[in-house]
């Protein structure tokens, strides 16, 4: 934001201070004024404009020429002027990669030479972007202001412009003298001299924020570190602490109708029954937390995985423990990624035992496993879902149906989006109503 440092102290001239235009731009005045930092083109374009409130046309103009006047821009820009003329420079600064047009990146310029002095400066907004007029008369200060970061007299400018181009008509001057080139040279080494003491500036600085930086990497690591013993301990609790009260309930309600069944009437029975149910219940909800701590933490190791044979032996496994289910599923053949093995094999248990569940309905039941581009594609024509519910279908125990219409407990998915995630991929779903649901999955980046 060091673009705008000129602006703040005209606007400060005129007795409007920096809290006053900041306000209503979503910015504090430190963060416009701080040169280092970025702030995005809306809020940049209402800072403008409020300078436009304070401002007159000319005092726009006044203040775009003086971001050429500090030392940092003239050392940026005389090496330059040493070696071409006024007219290359022009083009230089128009370029792509040039410093002018890297600072405004969110237009295209182009420099036509129509004379021995005579350019026209075209700016064109990219797609999305638009210009207040206060930014078109601090690109004309700057324009204008060119040859007086080097001692010349400045060049006659004008222009037209809407919200998205403009089109600036430049006169340059002439140059011409020994004085000319030795005033020159003279801005070059305070400019020079300035401009070192700046980037040594900036360097220390730089170099504060890496050891800061360092040392909270650090920082993070430990609490990650300490976080995992925590979580291996509480695993371990889970398995051993919870387990064994639940082991004792089930077990005392067993014995009780094992025992005195003859002697309780039928309300008794059907309560003890609830009980064991109930324990039964917190020992899957037990087995599924730990399941799912273990996703999070086990080691990776990455291999290529044949994710066509893992679904076809997942399906195998469903077809013998329901038999009677008729259900035709296909697999593309060839389907490889890198990845876990173990956890590839664990997500298409979680993907597949999804589409089987939920397309128990139907006869025939219908699930393929495809290539979708990168992407694997586990589809199904079940139940499906109403999409209004898709931020909620990958939490931990969340379920869209009752336990009398599907059963389970609502983990597959949540671990299906753990183990997907760890691998650096994304997990979409696309489902409707009675339509069934398609689950894409990719195992890094796409």
């Amino acid at each position: 934001m060091r673009f705008l440092a000129p602006l703040f102290e005209a606007a400060a001239r005129k007795g409007s201070s920096a809290d006053a235009i900041a306000e209503g731009t979503g910015c504090s005045a430190a963060e416009l004024r701080d040169p280092r930092a970025r702030i995005s083109w809306p809020a940049f374009t209402r800072v403008l404009s409020s300078f436009g409130r304070v401002l007159s046309d000319e005092e726009l103009v006044r203040a775009g020429a003086a971001v050429l006047e500090t030392p940092v821009a003239r050392a940026l820009m005389l090496p330059g002027r040493l070696l071409f003329s006024l007219v290359d420079l022009y083009r230089w600064g128009a370029r792509p990669d040039a410093p002018v047009a890297q600072m405004m990146a969110v237009a295209d310029m182009s420099v036509t030479q129509l004379g021995e002095r005579r350019l026209r400066f075209d700016v064109q907004m990219k797609p999305g972007y638009t210009a207040v007029r206060e930014f078109w008369l601090v690109r004309l200060g700057v324009i204008r202001g060119v040859p007086r970061a080097f001692g010349l007299p400045p060049a006659t400018v004008t222009y037209e412009a809407t919200e998205t181009a403009a089109s600036y008509l430049i006169e340059l001057p002439e140059e011409r003298g020994l004085a000319s080139r030795a005033r020159k040279r003279v801005s070059w080494i305070v400019a020079a001299r300035a401009a070192a003491a700046e980037l040594q500036r900036a360097n220390d600085d730089l170099h504060a924020r890496y050891l800061e930086l360092q040392r909270e990497v650090e920082r993070r690591k430990a609490a990650e570190e300490q976080l995992r013993a925590e979580l291996t301990l509480f695993s371990a609790s889970v398995a051993h602490d919870f387990r064994a009260p639940l082991r004792a309930i089930n077990g005392l309600a067993k014995g009780v109708i094992e025992d005195h069944g003859d002697r309780l009437d039928a309300h008794v029975k059907r309560e003890l029954g609830r009980v064991i149910a109930s324990a039964v219940h917190m020992g899957e909800l037990i087995d599924a937390l730990l399941s799912l701590s273990r996703i999070t933490r086990q080691e990776m190791r990455q291999e290529r995985v044949d994710v066509s044979d893992a679904a076809r032996a997942v399906l195998q496994d469903l077809y013998s423990a329901e038999p009677e289910r008729q259900v035709e599923a296909t697999v593309a053949d060839g389907i490889v990624l890198d990845g876990d093995a173990a956890l590839v094999r664990t997500l298409m248990e979680c993907l597949l035992g999804n589409a089987w569940k939920f397309s128990r309905h139907r006869a025939p039941a219908h699930i393929t496993v495809a290539r979708d581009g990168d992407a694997v594609c586990v589809r199904d024509d079940g139940a499906g879902f109403d999409m209004q519910h898709l931020g909620a279908i990958f939490a931990p125990f969340h379920r869209l149906h009752t336990a009398k219409e599907f059963e389970g407990i609502g983990i597959g998915l949540a671990i299906a989006d753990r183990i997907v995630r760890r691998h650096g991929g994304t997990l979409a779903v696309t489902t409707a109503p009675g339509e069934g649901a398609a689950f894409t999955f990719t195992l890094g980046p796409r």
